[in-house]
């Protein structure tokens, strides 16, 4: 069975010759080993040694009958492959050398009889468990034994049997004991040390060890779920980081780091995540922030839900997230606010009202307001690098607070004329300002002018959101004309003078989210918004700007990363920052959330991309059998996948059948193209793949096959129809003609035919409905008025309502591909229209049944069902009635269905076509099916409808 991140597949000797059995079997398939390079070792129930590259089974070694079955594949540390065998009860390990196993390879004074398991070491060597004597080291300098470990707490003696599971990189040995059961003991500069938890310090039942690429040691515990070896001492992982299962039978890294668990809850994942979400567990005094800014001492200062103030202190939460530490600043009552910037030790405040107010370390809170400063709200700020405030006002305005005085700034070209000015600032406290309405770009500072950045090549749309790459670099979002802040945005670079856009790909949620914020961090442009948080790699982005291409796809995040909540809290102004480490901080509804982006893990692993299997009609055929397909091929389906688990549902997956498909087409799960109606010929399948960090594959899987002619399909076969066409070419272009009018006659009394029957089903089922719902609103209306009120009831029997007439929509067009063992009978459908029809009023409704209950044709049902629902629709809209009846009467003549109503009955003879399709439809229908029916009515005595289908046969 292979698993590729989205499913399992099987894989046996049906399809896979090198999997069929030549003896008796007696276990499973087992895979035992993925070498150097890259071969998939795999022993057969029948003792065959298989192995697995780049798609392709082949058999290493059958077995012999008599003399050797094939139990397990080892690799040392240089890279070389020994086999081991059982030969009449006898085991034995040889080397490979080449295709062939050589006899006495196996280190003389080393048993080879009684070995438990091999594991390589960290250079050249080979660790050798056994049974009863200890562990071998061996290495092309020579050979050394360990005598077993003394007894592990809890157990009255030394347990012989011995298992090397893993050689980890700083040279310890990590050993276990009568297959896991005896406890858990490493081995370093020979001498034995046991291992088990702080707070348990009985011997532990293990299963697997395995070391990640950053040298963390996991071990898997039978009772303990996962652990983890850290700084000397044996930890559980917490609840939530890591297997879920208790029982943890087999683990293992692969060479992302990525830690693959086999638990009591079955095949489980997880890994280090980029991002880190901390709450209150973690020592943050509030449950998610509304705003925050960093200054340059290293503090968070975060405003929450409540307007509180905190600041805090996160050293040492990059390793330790438990030591982050808060403290509530005092405020003064009834303070409302906006968190504009921190700057050194203290914190802004843009106060509603107009004015500012400065929180420093100390609690100290000093307001401004007066003259000086603008009288309208300020919206946000942030601190250059002399330490001047640059502030946003509302509704317009650009300002700046130097040495506690305040004034405002224009820029040129603008005047008074700018409406939406906003301030951006980088790491370095660089500043740009631009307006939201008008598309210009400034660079402002306290010691010069205010420069235009897009003085040579202008913007032609408002800039959005910005993020400083450089002194005279930047990076904007602008959205469409007219767009709203759904609309698709497009990127923009601002450098050298020059504005240049950068379409994207295709929608990104973070770019269209409420208020965006772009930062450049490690070589990327982040993004976040209450739509998402992403980022764009720098060097494409300019390679794309640069050539005029669309920008590359964006890598985001989500809760896998570690993000709890992938998106920004909704309305704040200042939810994302870069600190003065470099880490990016952002106030999410999950909590705070931290990344270093430098430390953002990387999948460069290219994704293997493979076809898997065909199935031609119903037959399935491996990709490796595929080579000719029959002629007239009704269906193919081609199985197709790329093998990148880590991430599995953000891999890109495109394929493309040339000849057939014009473009790549992108896959989906499950990973299954699907083609019809194959004309001759030869094709090509192929298929290319990207792993979650764009990563693409290093070539494509192409499946070439040829669809096979049938004999009228062949060439000679077209020659001779040729000429006979030829012959009788003449004679016959009269007949094709005539041929022709009357296909064309018959197409268009078929399509007017076909319009017909639509108009009854979209008046029988919609109209009908919206009709019901009408009147049901009608009467809400009535009672909202009245002295009680509006019932709440009300509300949902109109919502069922609604709800029945998708319900009815949908059946009439599933209809024709039901088969007659789905259907409802007849009447039950009918008792459920009139109770429905009637289900919230007073009128009392009888439902009277005579006769068998012969299944008729579901067309001839259906058309029945139509016209008593239209009947029961007329009588509750139109009579006014206070009784309806509804009465099945089938005998040997046939069925008859009949809706009768005390109501106010109408005039046949003025009943109108014209807009009023419930009549006329009923007709149509009746007539279709060959049904008779009756109208009966008279002004002041009811209506009575009655259809009449003849017995079948």
């Amino acid at each position: 069975m292979r698993f590729d991140g989205v499913r399992f597949m099987v894989i046996d000797g049906t399809r896979e010759p090198a999997l069929r059995l030549t003896g008796r079997a007696g276990r499973s398939f087992t895979p035992r080993h993925v070498d150097r390079e890259h071969r998939l070792w795999i022993v057969r129930p029948d003792g065959g040694l298989v192995t697995y590259r780049n798609g392709v089974f082949r058999v290493a070694f059958d077995p012999v009958v008599g003399h050797a079955r094939y139990t397990d594949v080892y690799e040392d540390g240089a890279g070389g492959i020994w086999v081991e065998a059982d030969s009449a009860g006898r085991q034995w390990i040889r080397r490979l050398q080449g295709e062939h196993l050589v006899p006495g390879s196996w280190p003389a004074g080393v048993p080879d009889s009684g070995v438990t398991v091999t594991r390589p070491d960290t250079a050249d060597g080979l660790w050798v468990g056994t049974r009863t004597q200890g562990i071998w080291h061996i290495t092309p300098r020579g050979i050394r034994h360990f005598d077993p470990p003394p007894a592990s707490s809890g157990l009255a003696k030394p347990e012989r049997s011995v298992y090397p599971e893993l050689q980890a990189a700083d040279g310890t040995l990590w050993v276990s004991a009568a297959a896991g059961r005896g406890g858990l003991q490493h081995l370093r500069a020979g001498v034995w040390t046991p291992v088990h938890l702080d707070d348990d310090p009985r011997a532990l039942s293990i299963g697997m060890v395995t070391q990640s690429p950053d040298g963390t040691v996991y071990i898997a515990s039978r009772s303990a779920g996962v652990l983890v070896w850290r700084d000397g001492h044996l930890e559980r992982r917490p609840p939530g980081d890591g297997a879920a299962g208790m029982v943890v039978q087999d683990i293992v890294a692969d060479a992302d780091g990525t830690i693959w668990a086999t638990t009591d809850l079955g095949l489980e994942r997880f890994r280090r995540a980029a991002f880190m979400t901390l709450g209150r567990r973690d020592g943050v005094p509030f449950d998610a922030p509304y705003e925050m800014a960093g200054d340059a001492t290293g503090s968070i200062w975060v405003r929450d839900r409540s307007d509180n103030v905190y600041r805090l202190h996160e050293s040492g939460a990059r390793a330790a997230p438990d030591s982050l530490t808060g403290q509530r600043m005092p405020l003064p009552p009834a303070l409302r606010f906006q968190l504009l910037a921190a700057s050194r030790g203290s914190v802004w405040l843009g106060l509603t009202g107009g004015g500012l107010a400065r929180v420093d370390g100390s609690g100290t809170t000093r307001v401004f307001r007066g003259t000086d400063l603008p009288p309208k709200r300020i919206w946000a700020g942030v601190e250059d690098a002399d330490g001047a405030l640059w502030l946003s006002t509302a509704p317009r305005g650009l300002g700046v607070l130097r040495n506690g005085r305040y004034a405002p700034v224009l820029l040129p070209g603008l005047g008074d004329n700018a409406k939406a000015i906003f301030v951006a600032a980088d790491s370095q406290r660089r500043v740009i300002a631009a307006d939201e309405q008008m598309p210009v770009a400034y660079a402002v500072s306290s010691s010069r002018a205010p420069m235009r950045l897009d003085s040579l090549t202008p913007l032609r749309k408002p800039l959005e959101a910005v993020a400083i790459e450089a002194s005279d670099t930047l990076w904007g979002v602008v959205l469409p004309k007219g767009g709203g802040p759904d609309a698709p945005p497009t990127l923009v670079r601002l450098a050298g003078g020059r504005a240049v856009e950068v379409p994207l790909p295709g929608p990104v949620p973070g770019l269209t989210g409420f208020n965006v914020i772009l930062s450049v961090a490690h070589d990327a442009l982040w993004f976040a918004s209450g739509g998402g948080v992403g980022r764009f790699p720098l060097p494409a982005l300019h390679a794309a700007a640069n050539r005029g291409l669309v920008a590359p796809a964006p890598q985001t995040f989500g809760p896998p990363d570690g993000l709890v909540s992938p998106h920004l809290t909704l309305y704040g102004v200042a939810r994302m920052f870069r600190a003065t480490d470099g880490r990016l901080w952002l106030a999410t509804p999950g909590g705070l959330s931290v990344v270093d982006p430098a430390a953002v893990p990387v999948n460069d692993t290219p994704p293997p991309v493979h076809v898997e299997e065909v199935v031609v009609g119903a037959h399935e055929l491996a990709a490796s059998e595929l080579w000719r397909i029959a002629p007239n091929p009704d269906r193919i389906e081609i199985h197709y996948t790329a093998a990148s688990p880590r991430m599995p549902e953000r891999v890109r997956v495109q394929y493309r059948l040339d000849g057939v498909d014009r473009d790549w087409v992108d896959g989906s799960v499950p990973r299954t193209a699907t083609y019809t109606q194959l004309r001759p010929g030869a094709y090509r399948f192929r298929v290319r793949a990207w792993n979650e960090d764009g990563v693409p594959s290093t070539g494509e899987a192409v499946l070439a096959f040829t669809v096979l002619p049938a004999w009228y399909q062949t060439r000679w076969a077209l020659a001779l129809a040729v000429l006979a066409a030829g012959a009788v070419g003449a004679a016959g272009m009269g007949a094709v003609a005539r041929t022709r009018r009357r296909r064309a006659e018959a197409e268009l009394r078929g399509r007017l035919a076909e319009r017909v029957r639509l108009a009854r089903e979209l008046h029988d089922t919609l109209l009908s409905g919206m009709t019901g719902i009408s009147m049901r609103l009608d009467a809400a209306a009535i009672r909202a008025s009245g002295p009680l009120g509006l019932d709440a009831s009300v509300l949902g029997e109109m919502r069922t309502l609604a709800r029945n007439t998708l319900v009815e929509a949908r059946d009439a067009v599933t209809a024709m591909r039901n088969s007659a063992d789905d259907l409802v009978p007849l009447w039950d459908q009918l008792a459920d229209a009139a109770r429905r029809t009637f289900a919230d009023t007073e009128v009392d409704v009888r439902l009277e049944r005579e006769g068998t209950t012969r299944a008729y044709p579901r067309d001839v049902e259906a058309e029945v069902v139509r016209i008593a629902t239209e009947a029961l629709v007329n009588a509750r809209k139109h009579s006014a009635c206070r009784s309806v009846k509804v009465r099945w009467v089938d005998d040997r003549r046939g069925l008859r269905v009949s809706v009768t109503d005390d109501g106010s009955g109408f005039d046949q003879r003025d009943a109108s076509l014209n807009g009023h399709w419930g009549l006329q439809g009923m007709r149509e229908r009746a007539a279709a099916v060959g049904a008779t029916l009756t109208i009966d009515s008279h002004v002041g005595r009811g209506t009575d409808v009655v259809v009449s289908i003849r017995a079948p046969g």
